[in-house]
């Protein structure tokens, strides 16, 4: 562990910033040439508050841009290396699980035939109860091979459900919506907009909780879902100071109370309608959030007027206090993901798929319509 980032840290802490710079820029070259992400994720923090301090804007947002950069390729290689160690604990609990039933069958094999042996030898008669019994003992070790391969695939299906679930969550309500929003209440603070900062910090708390007790079921009632999308929409609407209007409608023939989905499945797809479509747009812009019945089919319609996804991909104006995003499919992959396991529980039909139209962009999430029991 190198100590040069903690003695920098502790130089700002105490307001020797000079100091501070002198060791974060020392460190993060230590980590450019050691090739350690580690390091120079933490010293390009540290160089991004040193920087911001002496109001060097343009350094700052350089040092900001590598922080935001090594933060995801560290936790791309963290969710890697989850998976892979998940896949090789679940094919060594297999192996070790068809090693012991195959070992136990042939040592079951063994006294069978011996016992086949001593009474073929004493006794002709008995043959055909010995049969019997070799047909249900097989039985026997069927339904148990049956019934311990069953167990360890539900075990493993309810693992990778919930692992899905969390990293899902992870992304939906990410790091750069929490970061802007409180970005948005100190901004409304330094302007001294008390009513402002407050009705503001309420909804997001609202939003927070809201996003806490959805995470905690697999599927929750399709009300409690539009609520927490209607109030994300709306703290991003106010963020982008008015940039954009939304309507979420519902076909009459649902019960929003009585449906059941997943929670924030289709988040990623709002996300990307406001950070690509709005942020890009000229003037004022709309988004669409329409959810209908299809039969057994519950189908979502996410549309926005924006600049729609085939647009020459430019910077766009961000927000005063917001810090500029990077694209990622990661929401989009985990949310088709999710999808799947959807399909795999309830049958039917699951998963998304773009539509062109003529303004902006059309997502169009199709999963089967559950009920509440």
């Amino acid at each position: 562990m190198d100590p040069t980032v903690d003695l920098g840290e502790l130089s700002f802490a105490q307001g020797a910033y000079a100091e501070a710079l002198r060791y974060g820029e020392r460190a993060l070259d230590r980590g450019h040439a050691r090739g350690d992400l580690s390091l120079v994720n933490r010293a390009s923090l540290l160089l991004y508050e040193v920087y911001k301090q002496r109001n060097d804007a343009r350094a700052a947002l350089r040092m900001h841009e590598l922080y935001q950069t090594t933060s995801d390729s560290l936790g791309r290689e963290q969710f890697r290396m989850g998976l892979m160690k998940r896949q090789i604990e679940t094919d060594f609990q297999a192996q070790m699980l068809a090693d012991s039933i195959e070992s136990a069958q042939a040592v079951e094999r063994e006294r069978l035939g011996a016992e086949v042996a001593r009474l073929e030898a004493a006794q002709a008669r008995t043959r055909s109860w010995l049969l019997l019994i070799v047909a249900a003992l097989v039985l026997i070790a069927g339904g148990i091979f049956f019934w311990l391969d069953r167990k360890r695939r539900k075990e493993r299906f309810e693992k990778e459900a919930a692992h899905l679930e969390t990293q899902a969550l992870r992304s939906q309500m990410n790091p750069h919506f929490i970061f802007n929003a409180l970005n948005s209440i100190n901004a409304y603070v330094q302007k001294n907009d008390q009513d402002s900062a407050s009705s503001y910090l309420t909804k997001f708390a609202r939003v927070m909780r809201s996003v806490l007790e959805n995470s905690r079921h697999s599927e929750v009632p399709l009300q409690d879902d539009l609520e927490t999308l209607r109030g994300y929409m709306d703290l991003e609407r106010k963020r982008m100071q008015e940039k954009f209007d939304f309507t979420i409608t519902v076909d009459d023939a649902l019960d929003p109370e009585e449906v059941m989905v997943p929670p924030l499945v289709v988040q990623p797809f709002v996300e990307n309608a406001i950070w690509h479509g709005m942020a890009g747009k000229e003037g004022k812009g709309h988004i669409r959030l329409n959810v209908e019945a299809r039969g057994k089919q519950l189908l979502w319609i996410i549309e926005d007027d924006g600049v729609g996804r085939n647009a020459k991909k430019e910077p766009a104006a961000q927000p005063p206090g917001d810090t500029p995003t990077k694209k990622t499919s990661l929401g989009t992959a985990i949310t088709r993901s999710r999808l799947d396991l959807v399909q795999k529980q309830h049958g039917g039909t699951a998963g998304f798929r773009y539509i062109d139209v003529p303004l902006g962009t059309r997502v169009e999430v199709e999963m089967p319509l559950m009920h509440a029991h």
